[in-house]
């Protein structure tokens, strides 16, 4: 690949939307993920250590079997850009609803939605940027993408603590939270404009 197209790769304002969403996914993961057993504990103080490592199994169990059946539905039809972009709006939706109800139960319902809808993203999304991207540049574009989203791991965990911390309840965390799932969806749906090379 020549120094031109390399810049262009890095100049292409679709890696860079494509990256922001990552992101904004990857905050999600990594803020429900690492504050997981602290949501758990506070739906039920009686829990132990390893109670809460058995209740954690479930959402993931769910989320296993739902990107399983959502990304072979996404092959079938062919369809990529509602497939990545449905879930994570759904799964923001879900932790908004957590945050606002204080029915332990229903708290733990949607965390599962949500768990779901996070990894039922990953596989339709890799296909995006091959809708634009040159097979030569796939991989220059990959790993823009990748370096864009992975910011989303320190900033998930530490944005539930800020506004945990400040707010009081982890509650109003899984509301922002939620928000950034939701505006994933929006902007991933943006993708559908976007035109093979």
């Amino acid at each position: 690949m020549g120094k031109p197209e390399f810049r262009a790769i890095i100049r292409d304002p679709r890696v860079w939307h494509l990256g922001i969403v990552y992101c904004l996914m990857t905050i999600g993961l990594y803020g429900l993920g690492f504050w997981m057993p602290q949501i758990i504990r506070s739906l039920n103080p009686s829990f132990s250590n390893f109670g809460i490592g058995l209740v954690m199994m479930v959402p993931f169990v769910v989320a296993l079997l739902a990107m399983l059946a959502w990304s072979a539905h996404s092959d079938r039809t062919g369809e990529r850009v509602w497939h990545t972009g449905l879930p994570p709006f759904a799964g923001g939706i879900a932790l908004v609803i957590a945050g606002l109800v204080q029915d332990p139960l229903t708290v733990f319902f949607m965390l599962v939605i949500a768990t779901a809808g996070i990894y039922c993203f990953f596989g339709p999304f890799w296909t995006l940027p091959t809708m634009f991207l040159a097979e030569a540049g796939a991989a220059v574009g990959f790993a823009i993408i990748n370096s864009i989203g992975n910011f989303g791991g320190f900033i998930g965990p530490s944005l539930l603590g800020v506004v945990t911390q400040r707010s009081g309840t982890v509650s109003t965390g899984l509301v922002v939270i939620g928000g950034c799932l939701i505006l994933c969806g929006i902007l991933a749906v943006v993708a559908r404009r976007y035109r093979p090379v």
